[in-house]
């Protein structure tokens, strides 16, 4: 079974086959105000559970955190805080992220560290990593003197709401709780930390596995929430051949905000060239409509002198010494595939060229995109 907040574009065509997908609706306050009883607030009567419930949509995260919250009986000042701050939020993405910001400012210094340290990580953290950057003397050392059988108590009570613990022992939080801890320790400090121990066994050079390249994207996202820009391209540059070596889209610009720092952090041709990269890469996993997007949005960011230039590298056989020319001169390839998809279909990739069409247009056709 596999859970996602998003649908899963490469399975939505076997939906009613081979794959069955499921629409998992929010919690109605009766259910909420269930949920909240069993998980500790039920010393709160029905009416003031159902209320919290409907604060926070019915989500379920947010109602496993608040009842984490609410079990140590708070006082009816800080509930009342609490309903205020809900109450004021305009989108169910902003009042769920107020019950873990509202969570970790009553939490200790400790606690608040584990979750902030956990939530430097996309993916689960082996407690020893935890354990380290959470002793350390650049982060302050909140954790000093912390053993694993205590983390690993302190998740399973206070903390089970904002940290999951995995059969190996490893850490992870949800994305929503990441958003609200992860500025608690972001720093320089805390980033360099976090990177050696994310590439401490990784050999130089480009990445030569999936397992590997998460890792770097992992980091690489670090780095932009850091808003250390120009680390992440180099980064990206050194261990991913400018992007050559993926075959799912990555991460780099996922968004509008997202791609006016890249623009303001790196230039238009930087995030032109990301642009692109994302729509070739998107023509590999079918993704059509983010090809089209991506595409797009490139095209309108670059400039017409470096549209020009980026010709002048492709029609002079200059192409392999610009990532630049090697992206535009992919992009006519995407252009076609993203215009004959609705034909035809996305043939599995090649490995050597992930972004080649296949079947080639025979010789004269020419396609619209």
């Amino acid at each position: 079974m596999l859970t996602s907040r998003f649908p899963f574009a490469d399975l939505e065509r076997f939906d009613g086959t081979s794959a069955r997908m499921l629409e998992v609706p929010p919690f109605n306050p009766a259910e909420g105000a269930a949920l909240l009883a069993g998980a500790g607030a039920g010393w709160l009567d029905a009416a003031e559970r159902r209320d919290l419930s409907r604060g926070v949509d019915g989500h379920a995260l947010a109602l496993d955190a608040m009842a984490r919250v609410a079990a140590t009986q708070m006082a009816t000042a800080d509930l009342d805080a609490l309903r205020a701050e809900l109450a004021a939020a305009a989108t169910t993405d902003e009042r769920v992220a107020k019950v873990p910001a509202f969570y970790a400012g009553r939490l200790s210094a400790a606690d608040r560290a584990l979750v902030g340290i956990v939530s430097l990580f996309g993916r689960p953290v082996a407690a020893e990593t935890v354990l380290a950057l959470g002793a350390h003397e650049k982060l302050g050392s909140p954790m000093a003197g912390w053993a694993e059988a205590e983390m690993a108590a302190a998740v399973a009570s206070r903390l089970g709401g904002l940290v999951s613990r995995h059969p190996d022992g490893a850490l992870s939080a949800h994305p929503l709780v990441r958003d609200s801890f992860r500025p608690l320790v972001l720093s320089p400090n805390a980033v360099d930390l976090a990177a050696e121990r994310v590439l401490a066994d990784l050999p130089d050079g480009r990445v030569r596995s999936r397992e590997e390249a998460l890792r770097v994207v992992e980091l690489v996202e670090l780095l932009l929430d850091a808003g250390q820009w120009r680390s992440a391209a180099d980064l990206h540059q050194r261990r991913t051949e400018n992007g050559r070596v993926f075959l799912w889209l990555p991460a780099f610009v996922s968004g509008t905000e997202r791609a006016e720092a890249c623009r303001r952090q790196l230039g238009h041709r930087s995030l032109s060239l990301y642009l692109c990269s994302a729509g070739l890469f998107a023509t590999t996993s079918g993704g059509v409509a983010d090809a089209h997007r991506f595409l797009a949005a490139s095209n309108h960011v670059s400039r017409p002198a470096e549209s020009s230039m980026w010709s002048t590298w492709v029609t002079s056989g200059r192409a392999s010494l610009s990532p630049m020319a090697w992206c535009v001169s992919s992009t006519s390839k995407a252009h076609w595939r993203v215009a004959s998809s609705s034909r035809s279909g996305i043939a599995p990739c090649s490995h050597t060229c992930p972004w080649t069409p296949s079947p080639v247009p025979s010789p004269g056709r020419t396609a619209s995109t």
